[in-house]
Parts: C-alpha cells; structure tokens; sequence
C-alpha cells in the first residue's frame, strides 16, 4: 500500500547521493532517528512541528526526503527561491529534483537542476496560473502531453487551446492559455524518468533504514550558501569533495604518526 500524505497531497525532494548519512549531513538535518517505515512518514508529513523531515536510505544513487519541512517551503516560498534551492543542491550532490502534487488543489511542480544550473521548472498553483515555465520539456512530459492531445483536454483543464499544430504533433501544449493539470501517476511518471520511482519503498518489509529528523530552512540555507561558495572542481559534486577531504585528512594524519613514531618515511 503506497504512502500518502494528507489531503490528497504529495512532495517530495530527491538529491543524487549514495548514502544517507553523507545526504543527511550535508543537508543539515538534525536531531535524527531511526523509526519504522510507517510511523516515521507519518510523524514527518503531519507532525505539528514543520521542520519535520523522513529520510529514506539510498536506492539506485538517490535519496529521498518528505515531511513538513518541504511542505513549509512550498507554502512560504516563491517558486525563484524554491528555483534556487533546488540549483544550489544540484551544485552540491550533482542533481536534485524537487517534486509536489496536490490533486484536491490542483497543484504540480516539478524543478530540475544538474551542477548547479536549472534544467526544468514548472509550477502551476492551487489557482490555476502557471507561476514558472522554464528549461527544457523533458521526453515523459511530452508523451505525457501527447496522451491529452489524443484523448482531448478535459473542460476542466483546458476550456480552449491554443497550441499551433506543430505544437500539437509533439504533444506541447501552451500551459498560459489552458494550464493542463498533471494526475498524480503523470507526476510519479516524470520523476521516475528524472530521478527514481518516488515510492520505491512500498511495500518493503525493512523497517531500520528510515529516519526522521529536523531540517530547517535558515540552517539548510547556510549550508546550501557554504557549500556553494567553497571553491570545487568544475563537475565535482560536494558529497565527493567531502570525501576527497576525508581522504587527504587520512593519509596526512598517517604519515605524520609514521614520521614521528617509526621515523619511516613514505
């Protein structure tokens, strides 16, 4: 049985990283804990508390975190802050997607960046007005596109097009004239194509791997800006220059045990 969260509500933010500790970390998040699948989605995404955040480990190279943390920011912030969020993580794991869907409402987003630089965002709000419409038209929006093109746009999504038809023959269509709205499964379909299956872990009977913790926003802001002023190589993400970091550390603390205890030189 899939997880929900209220309200017919979904978000969620994916980072590509290979280990949850190493995303936890550079994320910021705080205050953390195993708990059961289950208890711990619930705890992060109605908790009282919005700084609440569930980690999943990592599957396939990414992470995935839900909660009222992510929630709080696609309620409070603008979709440029939101924009630049997404693209400072991008910069320091490599990738990261955030995503949100609220079928009631009749939200969707989807914002996209690699190294640093924003790939795709689109945002339509609750009011029906699409907020962002930037970057390339990913291949599962436009199949996804073309399926409303065969089977006709619903009234309620789009009372009247006015796509071109060269517009047409690749399934686009123009969102400020109608604002087509994206189901569910459509969004969970995009993010597969983009990152992984967001509820890969449905289903699974692992209940140690998951955490819940606090993540808030001014702290995650400092580390996002600390991390992207550091100077790194063109194409290296911060998860591996951590790394790297430990590494050195490591090899200089070894060999400064071998010159002072054994006078062995390397």
């Amino acid at each position: 049985m899939a997880l929900r969260q209220q309200g017919s509500r979904v978000c969620w933010l994916a980072v590509k990283s290979g280990s949850q500790e190493s995303a936890t970390r550079l994320l910021g998040i705080q205050k953390t804990e195993v708990m059961g699948k289950g208890e711990g989605f619930a705890v992060a995404t109605q908790s009282a508390e919005i700084e609440r955040i569930f980690i999943t480990p990592a599957h396939e190279g990414w992470v995935l975190l839900y909660g009222r943390a992510i929630q709080n920011m696609l309620a409070t912030k603008s979709v440029e802050v939101l924009e630049k969020l997404v693209s400072d993580m991008g910069l320091l794991f490599g990738s990261a997607c955030l995503f949100a869907i609220h079928e009631t409402k009749g939200l969707n987003c989807w914002i996209f960046a690699e190294d640093g630089q924003l790939r795709r965002s689109f945002y339509r709000s609750a009011s029906g007005k699409v907020l962002a419409h930037r970057g390339a038209i990913s291949e599962s929006e436009i199949d996804i596109r073309k399926e409303l093109v065969m089977i006709g746009l619903p009234k309620a999504v789009c009372e009247s097009s006015t796509s071109t038809p060269e517009d047409e023959e690749v399934g686009k269509i123009n969102e400020e004239a109608c604002g087509w709205f994206a189901t569910e499964s459509q969004v969970f379909s995009i993010a597969e194509a983009r990152s992984i299956a967001p509820f890969w872990f449905d289903g699974k009977p692992t209940e140690a791997d998951f955490l819940v913790g606090h993540l808030d926003y001014t702290r995650l802001e400092n580390h996002l800006s600390q991390a992207v002023t550091a100077p790194a190589r063109p194409g290296v993400s911060g998860e591996m220059v951590t790394t790297g970091f430990a590494v050195v550390a490591g090899v200089v603390i070894l060999k400064v045990i071998k010159e002072v205890f054994f006078s062995v030189p390397l």
